[in-house]
């Protein structure tokens, strides 16, 4: 019973299949129609436009000539007052370049006494970089010199408290002149030296 059901289902299926490929090759024989009676009336169409078109070129040539022919005698008058004021400016250029060239001349000379003095500058500045080159060397020398008298000061110094000690000075007069005799002999023995 249930193969009888399904193969009454399936006759059911093979009906409307059968339905729907008829609807269908007839939609597409409506739509071939369509397309045909469409594509002759695009043809017409196209005709017409371009018939049309034609036409609007033909009246675009004839305006564009008369265009074409007003241009060029505006061109030509242009042209004429384009010479006329190349003249002109010609003459006006020539003046000015004259004048520039006389001021490129003033330049030249300002330039030749600007060198002049640079060069005087220079000769100076290099004199004053000699004299403190030689300034800054007396100063190294004065430097190394003081450090010296400084060191030889603290030296005798150190020697003259060494003499306090191995004489015991006080307030002996007789032991501090010995020790002063003595530490002038040193001294004139270093300047020797």
């Amino acid at each position: 019973m249930a193969h009888t059901q399904l193969v009454t289902e399936n006759d059911g299926y093979r009906g409307q299949i059968v339905r729907m490929e008829s609807e269908h090759k007839e939609t597409i024989a409506k739509l071939d129609a369509a397309a045909k009676s469409m594509a002759k009336e695009q043809a017409r169409e196209r005709a017409r436009a371009s018939d049309e078109h034609s036409a609007a070129l033909a009246g675009q040539r004839r305006e564009m000539t008369e265009a074409s022919e007003q241009t060029e005698n505006r061109l030509m008058m242009l042209l004429d007052q384009e010479r006329q004021a190349a003249k002109e400016s010609t003459a006006k250029l020539t003046d000015q370049l004259e004048e520039m060239s006389d001021k490129a001349q003033t330049h030249r000379e300002k330039a030749v006494e600007l060198e002049a003095t640079i060069r005087e500058l220079k000769g100076q500045k290099g004199k004053l970089d000699s004299d403190l080159a030689e300034r800054t060397a007396q100063y190294a020398e004065l430097s190394t010199a003081l450090a010296t008298q400084e060191a030889r000061a603290s030296s005798i110094q150190s020697e003259f408290e060494d003499y306090k000690k191995d004489y015991k000075i006080s307030g002996n007069l007789e032991a501090l002149q010995t020790a002063v005799a003595a530490m002038q002999a040193k001294l004139e023995e270093r300047q020797d030296e």
